[in-house]
């Protein structure tokens, strides 16, 4: 059944076009592949070893252009990645390959896959070994950047690419070893910003399907641990070596910041696995929090139920950085949800601020950092800070 699948992807798309109304190519000739597909199937003449995907698809690219060139001789196809530059552009535009077989066909042919269902340790490296094969495909669309202060992507992630990246994330959780784990998310990582894109959405599916699929809170995560690390690590997640109006949304999503996709932060039973990762993010707070994006997550993310354990660590955190913010930084809500991470601290932990020098500082200077712009909110949390004082 995946061996006619597959073939099948491969023919669908040349065949659609060949017979289309009024541009018919040779039809005849297209039914009679498309017979004879079937016909081997029901005859059991169809060869059961599973096809190679890269050939497939180049058969049917090759057709699909010749097809065209019929059709529409006026018209050219590329098999590279296409690139471009126009007049006062800074960067050169490359830009992504698509599938010539049918994603439609398979994405259902393998919506079944998911590691949590196999049997026996053939079945799951078999399925391993297809999930793996997805990913290759993927990545391998993706065109390679030799200097992203030169070059960009221009694109986005298809449906396909989501398809994939939310098998791999419900795959991931579901492997024994820390080095399986690694090969299916590093190279998603290691896209970096020319391909910022790809990275932020493949966390949209780790924080929903990778959630789900792990079998604990902290088993889930060990494994977000070992990415934020590995991010911490690279050269290709530094902000001082890369477009921070790229690289903030993707540490945006690394860190789990996007509550629009998930509600990791609302879960109040990932506390106590959060709360054991504050030396881990106390380092993200160090190397990113000069992000405005960042903060502004962050501040959202700390009031939450799962993330408690963060919130007193992360006064400190955003006072470290806050201050060297200029107008522009303070721009897209970051008063509003600073004014409200204060407020929440004081409801919660007004003793205890009070009562450690250090923490109190670090509050006094971010509400002295609010206060300084002027707003009524602001002034009203300093009126009643100054008078919980004074009682």
């Amino acid at each position: 059944m995946l061996a006619l699948a597959v073939r099948w992807a491969g023919l669908r798309t040349p065949y659609t076009r060949a017979t289309r109304p009024r541009l018919e190519t040779q039809p005849d000739t297209w039914r009679e592949r498309k017979n004879a597909l079937a016909q081997e199937f029901v005859d059991q003449r169809l060869p059961r070893e599973y096809p190679d995907f890269n050939t497939i698809n180049a058969t049917a690219l090759a057709d699909i252009e010749a097809i065209d060139a019929e059709q529409f001789p006026e018209l050219t196809r590329r098999r590279t990645h296409r690139a471009s530059r126009r007049a006062g552009q800074s960067r050169e535009k490359l830009y992504p390959d698509r599938l010539a077989l049918d994603t439609h066909v398979i994405t259902s042919a393998f919506a079944w896959l998911d590691l949590r269902s196999a049997r026996a340790d053939v079945e799951r490296r078999k399925w391993l070994s297809f999930v793996k094969e997805f990913l290759a495909i993927v990545l391998g669309l993706i065109p390679s950047i030799d200097d992203p202060r030169q070059q960009e992507i221009d694109g986005h992630p298809t449906d396909f690419d989501g398809w994939v990246w939310a098998l791999v994330a419900r795959t991931i959780p579901c492997l024994t070893t820390e080095v399986d784990a690694r090969a299916l998310w590093q190279p998603i990582l290691d896209l970096g910003t020319p391909a910022h894109d790809w990275v932020e959405r493949f966390f949209w599916y780790w924080f929903s399907d990778g959630l789900g699929s792990a079998a604990s809170p902290q088993a889930f995560t060990s494994l977000w641990s070992a990415m934020i690390m590995h991010a911490l690590d690279s050269p290709l997640w530094n902000p001082s070596t890369n477009r921070t109006y790229d690289l903030d949304d993707m540490v945006f999503q690394l860190l789990g910041f996007d509550s629009r996709m998930h509600t990791l932060a609302q879960n109040a039973p990932f506390a106590t696995a959060l709360g054991q990762m504050e030396p881990l993010f106390a380092r993200a707070a160090e190397t990113w929090f000069g992000m405005p994006k960042v903060v502004n997550g962050f501040l959202y993310f700390a009031v939450q139920p799962a993330a408690a354990g963060l919130l007193l660590p992360g006064v400190a955190w955003v006072a470290a950085t806050i201050p060297s913010f200029d107008s522009y930084d303070w721009k897209y809500g970051l008063e509003g949800d600073l004014i409200a991470f204060l407020h929440h601290c004081w409801d919660r932990e007004s003793d205890r601020i009070s009562r450690t020098p250090a923490l109190h500082a670090a509050f006094l200077t971010l509400l002295t950092a609010v206060v300084s712009r002027g707003g009524h909110a602001a002034i009203a949390l300093r009126d009643r800070v100054v008078a919980s004082a004074g009682g």
